[in-house]
């Protein structure tokens, strides 16, 4: 039979029986054109069977209710571990990434500021790389510590004594602005 004829046969399109010789349903040649005889057919009503227990062997329901159970726990242990403090959302994630983000463009901007002061009527340049060193230093050591949070209850993270505290200290026999060594 022809390719028309198995087409309207088995119900199928024409384009679809093309189809399905792509996939391996067999066929002779006949002179200029295809015969397609009862093996192919049965090689057609076998691929259909095979789908339809292939598809009745998923999951059963029982197994789909184990997954939603098991779904459901899930999502309660990740809500009562966020209650705990144990996660936090990404919301929060990304605010507090942003604020540490903040703080070292503030620094960084600032360094030259903050630190040039100190190296001014240094003569030499390992000098002035000690002084910038030691801002360097300053600032990767607060990034070590966990980054610029203020401890609780300290409003204003500029007091005096911070300050001071972040004030770099000046090295035996560096010079000063005025060319004296200290």
């Amino acid at each position: 039979m022809k390719r028309q004829d198995i087409a309207l046969l088995i119900g199928l399109s024409h384009r679809h029986v093309d189809n399905l010789v792509l996939d391996g349903m067999p066929r002779q040649k006949s002179g200029r054109s295809w015969e397609y005889g009862a093996e192919a057919v049965a090689w057609y009503y076998q691929r259909r069977v095979a789908a339809l227990e292939e598809r009745a062997s998923g999951p059963t329901l029982a197994e789909a209710r184990v997954r939603k159970e098991l779904a459901q726990a899930e999502r309660i242990e990740l809500e009562l571990a966020a209650l705990r403090g144990d996660l936090i959302s990404g919301a929060d994630h990304q605010s507090e990434l942003n604020r540490t983000y903040d703080w070292l463009r503030a620094t960084l901007q600032a360094f030259p500021g903050r630190w040039a002061p100190h190296c001014v009527g240094l003569r030499r340049v390992v000098d002035a790389q000690r002084v910038i060193e030691d801002g360097i230093g300053e600032v990767l050591g607060v990034l070590s510590a966990g980054g610029p949070h203020e401890e609780e209850g300290d409003a204003d993270p500029d007091t005096p004594e911070r300050a001071r505290a972040r004030t770099p200290r000046r090295r035996r026999g560096a010079r000063t602005a005025t060319g004296a060594a200290t």
